[in-house]
């Protein structure tokens, strides 16, 4: 290649990252339109931006902060990663986010967990989950719910059903299937 082509294609890389880097956090979720994601607003762009009343698959999670990885992106693993704090959970994942749903690894959460069956807060571990419009479409991942009045934690694994994404705990010969996120 002829070095006044490697300038000039160096020069398109180098503004199209740039206008990747700049590009407003608020056009890019309405443009994207991803199922099963909201927010109430958006500030900052798609290289470092925040999310306010944020919710994935109605499953409030509040305050986002959004950072992007250039070198994820050219490496085909999820690109972005976020961490997030609301009133009932915190935690962390990197996020692959598209016209079809979204999908979130390496998940680490900590929330409160309350149903009619159990309360008390759960962790989740090396979750890997994804959404799509019709709910949850896979779940792999580690939970363990310590109950708040104070008996045996029970721990057990992710999984969709019909579209929701379940827990499945057991302890002591207890097996609970609690729903986490309803299906659409």
């Amino acid at each position: 290649m002829a070095p006044r082509s490697l300038l000039i294609v160096s020069a398109v890389l180098a503004a199209l990252v740039v206008g990747f880097a700049q590009f407003p956090l608020t056009l890019a979720l309405s443009l994207l339109n991803a199922p099963g994601l909201s927010a109430d607003a958006a500030r900052g762009t798609l290289w470092s931006g925040s999310l306010y009343g944020a919710a994935l698959a109605g499953f409030d999670i509040g305050e986002v902060n959004l950072r992007t990885s250039l070198g994820r992106l050219m490496t085909g693993e999820p690109p972005v990663v976020m961490r997030w704090r609301s009133a009932i959970a915190s935690g962390k994942a990197r996020a692959a986010i598209g016209r079809d749903g979204f999908g979130l690894n390496a998940v680490e959460l900590r929330m409160a967990f309350e149903t009619p069956q159990l309360r008390g807060i759960a962790d989740l571990s090396n979750a890997s989950i994804s959404f799509a419009a019709d709910g949850c479409t896979s779940a792999a991942g580690d939970i363990v719910v310590t109950p708040a009045n104070g008996g045996a934690p029970l721990s057990g694994s992710l999984a969709c059903q019909g579209g929701g994404l379940m827990a499945r705990l057991q302890a002591n010969g207890l097996v609970l299937e609690i729903p986490i996120v309803n299906a659409p």
